[in-house]
């Protein structure tokens, strides 16, 4: 699995998400990976499947926004 995840995920990119996630934002995150394991410990493939999609999103839209908000910093150094 671990080496699945060096294809798969940037982790500096990752911590840096990571490091600038508001508590809930955390623990929204949090509340999906309990939600996950709970679906898949219990067979549900379809619902593990629905909500790994919605976390993949959510964190998609982390990486995003970090990424506008990089953006501004250095627009807002470079004046």
């Amino acid at each position: 699995m671990s080496a699945l995840l060096v294809h798969a995920v940037d982790i500096p990119l990752v911590y840096q998400v990571f490091r600038h996630q508001t508590r809930a934002e955390s623990e929204r995150s949090n509340l999906f990976h309990r939600m996950l394991r709970d679906a898949i410990a219990d067979g549900e493939a379809q619902r593990a499947g629905s909500l790994m999609a919605e976390h993949i999103m959510q964190g998609r839209d982390g990486v995003l926004a970090l990424g506008s908000h990089t953006r501004a910093e250095s627009e807002t150094h470079a004046s």
